[in-house]
């Protein structure tokens, strides 16, 4: 009879570690689960915290297309119309239009209003600029950079959105409105000298009222860093004070 009992209790034991093997890979799974989420929620929350801030933030391409980087075709079928006001945009394809559809339900700026696209025709030509922003190899695919304007009708803020609607970079231009427009690799800029030199990326170039900025990505710190573009007023004046310098020189060692 022991014998017996004792081959009844070997099935049982079985069972039981069978049964806590599923139950802990129910439980692992479960927290895998809330911790992706968790992820997925913190990087939301921090993306829509910087650009509610204002702040400039960079980020690098990601090369696929998720769920959170488009507007669904629902979303982007109620809201185009009111997004892109006017026929300028027709000729922008669908998923660039998408990705900024989905940043304005993102930021609430198509129930808020804060910012919009211009429905100025011609300045509407001048808010869009294409490009290999981060030299990534990519197909014919290019980044796109485009700028809002802000409600109060002076200021405006400027994203940059890779094919895929993955986010760039994105600042805010208090009290400006700029135009932008690109250039290819290889096009002499000034970068932090008066000296022109081959960009190494594509770039941006921002027309302000009373200066021009070229936006250009490092692919070192991974963000785009801003650079005066100097006039031929300031070279000539650089000019003029190095000449000053060497004459004050000159005249001390004279002395």
């Amino acid at each position: 009879m022991e014998k017996l009992k004792e081959n009844a209790s070997i099935p049982q034991n079985k069972s039981k570690k069978k049964k806590i093997i599923i139950i802990g890979s129910i439980i692992v799974l479960i927290l895998l689960s809330f911790f992706i989420l968790y992820k997925y929620i913190d990087e939301k929350n921090k993306r829509e915290e910087a650009l509610l801030l204002g702040d400039s933030v960079a980020h690098e391409a990601l090369p696929f297309v998720n769920d959170s980087s488009l507007a669904t075709i629902e979303e982007y079928d109620y809201w185009q119309a009111s997004v892109f006001p006017i026929a300028v945009y027709d000729g922008i394809r669908e998923n660039y239009k998408r990705a900024i559809v989905k940043i304005f339900i993102d930021n609430k700026y198509n129930t808020s209003g804060e910012y919009f696209l211009t429905k100025i025709e011609n300045r509407a030509k001048n808010i869009f600029a294409f490009g290999n922003f981060t030299g990534r190899k990519q197909n014919d695919w290019k980044d796109l950079a485009f700028l809002v304007e802000k409600s109060d009708f002076r200021s405006s803020g400027l994203f940059i959105i890779t094919f895929e609607g993955h986010l760039l970079y994105w600042k805010q231009y208090e009290d400006e409105l700029p135009l932008v427009s690109s250039f290819p690799k290889g096009s002499k800029i000034f970068m932090n000298k008066t000296i022109l030199e081959p960009s190494p990326q594509d770039g941006l170039i921002l027309k302000f009222k009373d200066r021009k900025e070229v936006l250009l990505y490092n692919s070192q710190t991974k963000t785009f860093e801003t650079f005066y573009q100097y006039t031929k007023e300031d070279i000539e004046a650089e000019k003029q004070e190095e000449t000053f310098e060497e004459e004050v020189d000159s005249t001390a060692i004279a002395e």
